[in-house]
């Protein structure tokens, strides 16, 4: 039997020496675009909800569920406007783990954010009462192929695939975008899925989202975030 905790102790050590990749700014990244690096220290310092825990070792973030968890968001302090780009590199860690991207998250008027306190960061709330882009890359255990949905929703969802592009174990480079009225997802440089709304959300936070299944909770590692603003 093969413990998780040493498991991941083991993928900290072996993606730190062998999976760092060369990074290049994409060429559907404009360079108009400023970029901020947010490292694995900073990320630690971003609002977690939900039942789980968090840690770094190696310039790595370790994101989990715990049991009974209604799944886990990370959401950055910051709001940010209808131009975002978020790029990092991730790998999903058990078979049953589900890997979402909000933006323009909010439920203020102001694109502010505040849960209460005992939110447990269930997708039914965001879904009833919150704005959000949902961009949804690795959820085959949910039996999906990547999707972008829009809450409040309106013709949900607004794109997906026809296929799966990721598998645990392996990390991938994400890159989801938000430019006024278009949202798009790309995996490893190349762009997956992408929407236009009509009525797009002003707007509001980005955050990572995880949720496992029935059987098993869900985790996940997270590397060199980039965000791109104009």
């Amino acid at each position: 039997k093969i413990y998780l905790p040493f498991l991941v102790a083991g993928l900290f050590s072996l993606t730190t020496l062998f999976g760092q990749k060369t990074y290049e700014r994409p060429a559907y990244i404009d360079h108009i675009f400023n970029v901020q690096e947010i490292t694995a220290d900073e990320l630690l310092t971003w609002d977690m909800t939900g039942k789980g825990q968090i840690s770094i070792a190696n310039r790595q973030v370790y994101l989990a569920e715990s049991q009974g968890s209604a799944g886990v968001l990370l959401t950055s302090p910051t709001k940010y406007g209808r131009d975002l780009i978020v790029s990092y590199d991730v790998m999903a860690l058990r078979p049953g783990t589900v890997l979402v991207a909000l933006l323009s998250l909010s439920n203020r008027e102001d694109g502010g954010l505040q849960f209460d306190e005992d939110y447990d960061a269930n997708l039914r709330y965001i879904i009833n009462s919150a704005n959000a882009y949902m961009v949804a890359f690795l959820n085959s255990p949910h039996n999906r192929y990547p999707f972008i949905n829009r809450f409040p929703a309106k013709d949900n969802p607004l794109v997906e695939d026809e296929k799966a592009h990721m598998q645990p174990g392996v990390y991938y480079r994400i890159d989801v975008g938000r430019e006024k009225d278009h949202i798009w997802l790309a995996i490893d440089g190349e762009k997956i899925i992408e929407a236009t709304d009509p009525d797009p959300l002003g707007e509001g936070h980005f955050s990572f989202r995880i949720r496992g299944t029935e059987a098993e909770t869900a985790s996940c590692l997270i590397r060199n975030v980039k965000i791109y603003t104009k």
